[in-house]
């Protein structure tokens, strides 16, 4: 690999030609270009390059063939797509012959660059890259991926706000990715080199939040027995994420409100104020509005979180980067478990046509569970046939009125997973994650005449 990034750009229109390699020199790469399939086919045959960038309709053979054939020769080559003719069935057909990522025509310079940036931060080549608009910091499309609307707003308003230190709050349900736009905002960042500490304010008991988030001095408490820096002491000079702010019991609201109009705070155990300058980004799968209507939550702390708010949508409602993230998640999972699994059309149909009341999270643990259990290297609609059960019960879970134990909603889960698989237990302990030994034990303890109905 050459000291400054190599790539060869495919393109028949001689202007478009132009403007890439101008685009792409921009940034430190060393750029050559032909005009056709089999123009580029002798050039990779004769020379070492980082990223081919390729229109998908060229002379003599198309985009795909070359992607094709440099999979074959040269698979550590990375491959861009470019398309007039962009759809999800173009992206998905060429991502799952190995393409790194495409683009739709007009090209515009910063999306060219954007998506350069994040093939060789993928490929960890060290390159200094200008820059010279503050709110072009680095490509959030790795970080947040799709190609609906929803999402290219998100990551616009990401790169106006990432400069900025103006608390944030982000909204949506759970399993929506609120957490990755978190960590895209802090990223993007001028802050991105300093601290950045996660809270979940749902996991702290109410007795430990001040002293996780503030400290505490030696002997302030029983079992103190040091000084303790807290969260936001940690986080100084940088961002911290608090998780599910909704969760935060009302008194520590006001001391958090505190520290937000203040920038300072108390450790437990001290009278001494201390100063920090932290960036606040907070996340909630609530309604703050309707929290704060409900008395549950401070009005004054809901306005000073909510200076910029992004809303993220739940993933039916932007089915369209079902592909794209599929594919995300099946790279990712068998570069992990050493696997070579793919996803037929029939099976991306399916999950294209579920609503996914589970979200991202719910798709990334689909996906993982079929790539693992799925007796051939191509997955199949037929593999996929769990998740409308699946979709059943999370919506039980999620919109039933009914009190619901952890314990109801593990044997009821295990209940659907044992019908669907014929009783078959290895099958269904494969399905749920855990082990026959495990799943025997749990039918035991049901009960005898559960034990013994599903138990053959």
């Amino acid at each position: 690999m050459s000291e400054n990034p190599s790539v060869l750009v495919v393109e028949d229109d001689p202007t478009v030609r132009q403007f890439l390699e101008v685009v792409i020199k921009d940034i430190d790469c060393v750029t050559t270009s032909v005009g056709d399939g089999k123009a580029a086919i002798n050039a990779i045959d004769n020379n070492d390059y980082d990223i081919v960038f390729t229109d998908l309709r060229i002379p003599e053979l198309s985009g795909i063939k070359v992607l094709e054939y440099i999979k074959k020769v040269k698979p550590e080559i990375d491959v861009v797509i470019g398309t007039a003719y962009g759809s999800i069935e173009n992206a998905v057909e060429a991502m799952r012959k190995g393409a790194f990522d495409y683009l739709t025509k007009p090209y515009s310079k910063k999306d060219i660059q954007q998506l350069i940036r994040r093939v060789l931060k993928h490929r960890n080549v060290t390159t200094v890259i200008p820059q010279t608009d503050p709110s072009d910091r680095l490509e959030i499309s790795s970080i947040l991926i799709g190609k609906s609307t929803q999402i290219e707003d998100i990551i616009n308003l990401v790169n106006r706000i990432a400069p900025t230190n103006a608390s944030i709050l982000i909204e949506g349900e759970t399993g929506v990715g609120k957490e990755v736009v978190a960590d895209a905002i802090h990223l993007c960042s001028n802050c991105r080199e300093n601290p950045y500490i996660k809270v979940n304010c749902a996991a702290l008991p109410e007795t430990l939040i001040e002293s996780e988030l503030f400290g505490y001095e030696k002997g302030a408490f029983t079992g103190a027995h040091m000084r303790r820096k807290g969260r936001f002491e940690q986080a100084d000079g940088g961002t911290i994420l608090l998780d599910e702010i909704g969760e935060l019991p009302l008194s520590m609201q006001a001391k958090l409100l505190r520290v937000l109009q203040t920038k300072q705070f108390e450790r437990l155990g001290d009278t001494k104020s201390i100063k920090v300058n932290t960036r606040v980004i907070a996340t909630t799968n609530r309604d703050l509005r309707e929290e704060v209507k409900e008395g549950r939550f401070r009005k004054d702390l809901y306005f000073r979180l909510n200076v910029i708010k992004i809303n993220v949508p739940a993933l039916r409602q932007r089915k369209g980067d079902i592909p794209l993230l599929a594919e995300y998640f099946i790279k990712k999972v068998n570069a992990e478990h050493g696997l070579i699994k793919t996803i037929s059309e029939d099976a991306m149909k399916k999950l294209c046509d579920y609503d996914w009341p589970g979200n991202i999270r719910e798709l990334q643990n689909t996906i993982e569970k079929v790539a693992v259990i799925a007796l051939d290297k191509e997955i199949k609609a037929a593999d996929l046939e769990f998740i409308d059960d699946y979709g059943d019960l999370f919506e039980y879970l999620f919109n039933s009125d009914d009190d619901l134990t952890i314990y109801e909603a593990e044997k009821r889960l295990i209940m659907k997973t044992l019908k669907k698989v014929s009783n078959n237990k290895t099958k269904a302990a494969q399905a749920l994650g855990i082990t026959v030994k495990t799943l025997r034990n749990k039918l035991k303890s049901y009960g005898g005449d559960f034990w013994e109905e599903n138990s053959q």
